[in-house]
């Protein structure tokens, strides 16, 4: 799955926004553990598949 978390998600700022419910999946320590590292803040949404969009384009 390369390329899959960079479809699904997006930074803008200091937000990590995850499209979908990072408890769905396996690697969410990891994220977790990558994100504070970085002081990056999670949002995701809850009870949603995690979706590869395949990007974002902010307006």
């Amino acid at each position: 799955m390369r390329g899959f978390i960079g479809g699904a998600s997006c930074v803008i700022e200091n937000k990590f926004i995850l499209f979908g419910d990072i408890d769905y999946l396996k690697n969410k320590d990891k994220i977790i553990t990558f994100l504070k590292k970085h002081r990056l803040e999670l949002i995701d949404f809850k009870k949603l598949n995690v979706h590869d969009y395949g990007g974002v384009i902010v307006i």
